[in-house]
């Protein structure tokens, strides 16, 4: 299975921005305008604390910038 969703789901009822699936690996990817108040955060307060703990996500994530 191959696809992208819009709003991710993910463990305690948190969402990532994105994500990509690919048979058992997701890919969790946090988009931040350069603008956003959370952006210098978003990495680890988001991506890594929240997304990347899942185990189907072998500890990777993507923190998109605009």
């Amino acid at each position: 299975m191959h696809c992208a969703e819009p709003y991710g789901s993910y463990a305690r009822d948190t969402s990532s921005d994105m994500k990509i699936l690919h048979k058992n690996f997701n890919l969790p990817i946090e988009a931040k305008g350069s603008w956003h108040r959370d952006f210098w955060h978003a990495a680890k307060s988001q991506l890594m604390t929240k997304y990347t703990t899942e185990p189907a996500t072998n500890g990777f994530g993507i923190h998109l910038v605009y």
